[in-house]
């Protein structure tokens, strides 16, 4: 069509004033700094929201279900528990607060049974065990720990901690010596209070006078989302009195990335709205350039709708290439910047992300095609709104008026 091939013209034309040249070029950078922008956000957004679903919430129990005395029966709840639609897993499941100590160094911990055959296939701790050898706890008094607590404490694999815990039968803590079998790094805040060891060394600590009594059942769901419905269901079906699920401990952290997700894609949002309202000023600087060249096209037999469509299409033209490169920078930063940032720590000697502080140890992301077409439609629909005064105002100049001072 006539109006789409003089609006290409237009819009990458080397005729044009060097003011119009230079504000087109300042819109068109301002398109490409917010789009890649907008991307590179949800982009890392995205990589902590999948961070905290496949990695945090898989380590910690979609649903605990806990008693105040020993369970020595509980294969029954077990069986149970996994007659619930949602339930995937269910297993038995011990746990003792106290302190480990190492010389003059004290990390106050949480130790939790663990057994390789009662985990689900898809938990984060099952992989990272495998990936390091481990095929059990194969003598008693043995503890695994996580990265961050083992480097607190100084041990290395083969060397002994001291745990202290509150026996239920002696109110004074009771120190009892466990070997570091195994350490592993999960990258999360795990890392942070991570301590495992077999049922029976567990037993024995807490003393329970049957070794194979367990404090409760923990859940993994099909469904994470419906934990708070499950955990209800299954305190009733169970006769647990103490019941907990993963949104009590972890649901503040979950919404909070869902917020700040909303709340950085909107202000990065405004950035493409500026970005898309600076063709206003490029568009009204072009019709004022090109003002007896319309003239001339009206003599010549174009319609306003003609005229019209010629400078909406060039700024749709501008649009079109500054949304474009955004796409293509805003991947290519989102695929480069946790490499990066990477760089980044080996330079300086120092990490950005720690588990005392955050989430994670490191920075993810992820891309997803839709949030990459939902960010162009947008960008691309405010561009075009940003046309529509400047090419009626196009459309509206008098030929007469225009040419009576050529």
């Amino acid at each position: 069509m006539l109006s789409h091939f003089i609006g290409l013209r237009y819009s990458f034309s080397r005729q044009q004033s060097h003011l119009v040249a230079f504000i087109s070029r300042i819109s068109t950078f301002g398109m490409v700094l917010a789009v890649s922008l907008l991307i590179l956000v949800t982009s890392v957004m995205n990589g902590f929201d999948q961070a905290l679903k496949e990695k945090i919430i898989n380590i910690v129990p979609h649903v605990t279900l806990v008693s105040d005395t020993p369970i020595d029966e509980w294969q029954v709840l077990l069986d149970k528990a996994k007659q619930h639609p949602l339930v995937e897993n269910a297993s038995p499941f011990s746990f003792f607060q106290g302190m480990l100590v190492q010389g003059d160094k004290i990390k106050p911990l949480l130790l939790t049974s663990f057994d390789l055959a009662e985990q689900p296939d898809s938990s984060l701790l099952l992989q990272k065990l495998k990936q390091t050898g481990f095929n059990g706890f194969t003598s008693t008094n043995a503890i695994i720990l996580g990265d961050a607590v083992a480097n607190h404490l100084g041990v290395k694999v083969g060397e002994t901690v001291q745990f202290m815990g509150a026996n239920q039968s002696i109110s004074a803590p009771v120190p009892s010596e466990l070997t570091v079998v195994g350490i592993i790094r999960t990258g999360t805040q795990m890392d942070q209070k991570l301590g495992l060891t077999d049922r029976q060394t567990l037993a024995k600590l807490q003393g329970f006078s049957n070794l194979q009594a367990v404090n409760g059942i923990r859940l993994y769901l099909t469904d994470i989302f419906a934990s708070r419905e499950v955990a209800v269901d299954q305190r009733f079906a169970l006769g647990l009195p103490h019941v907990n699920d993963w949104t009590s401990s972890l649901g503040n952290l979950y919404q909070a990335v869902q917020m700040s997700r909303k709340l950085i894609f909107l202000l990065v949002f405004i950035i493409i709205a500026v970005a898309a309202f600076n063709l206003v000023s490029t568009l009204i600087l072009a019709v004022h350039d090109k003002a007896s060249d319309v003239a001339i096209l009206r003599t010549l037999g174009c319609t306003r709708r003609q005229i019209l469509g010629i400078f909406i299409f060039q700024g749709a033209a501008i649009g079109v290439m500054g949304v474009l490169f955004g796409i293509i920078f805003g991947i290519l930063l989102s695929i480069g910047l946790p490499k990066i940032v990477n760089w980044g720590e080996q330079l300086l000697g120092s990490q950005l992300l720690k588990t005392e502080i955050y989430p994670i140890d490191y920075l993810p992301t992820h891309i997803r095609l839709e949030d990459i077409l939902l960010i162009s439609l947008m960008a691309l629909g405010l561009c075009l709104v940003a046309t529509i005064i400047p090419a009626i105002r196009a459309a509206q100049l008098s030929p007469a008026k225009i040419l009576r001072y050529e």
